[in-house]
């Protein structure tokens, strides 16, 4: 659990004209789940990130900005191994795991 509620997402979707069911489609997520991101108890996945930042039309250093690294969760595939490609390098340097 984070914590942290982020109201700044909720009032990013309604400034864009976007519903919050519109961000669990474009990241396959129950609308729960961005309920839950938006309160603070779920964090976003680092696979997310760049989905999460096309949507609401933000570069992936300023969704960053929002998110601390605590609020940020890796990936983990099939053997157990950490999933943090999705990254650009130069996106890679903002986020120090």
């Amino acid at each position: 659990m984070t914590g942290k509620k982020r109201i700044w997402i909720s009032e990013r979707i309604k400034l864009l004209g976007k519903k919050k069911k519109d961000l669990a489609d474009t990241l396959g997520l129950p609308h729960t789940r961005i309920s839950e991101m938006i309160s603070g108890t779920r964090a976003l996945k680092i696979t997310e990130i760049v989905n999460f930042a096309d949507f609401m039309e933000m570069s992936v250093s300023e969704v960053l900005s929002g998110f601390n690294n605590s609020h940020l969760r890796p990936e983990e595939n099939e053997s157990g191994s950490r999933n943090y490609q999705l990254l650009e390098n130069d996106e890679k340097d903002v986020l120090t795991l």
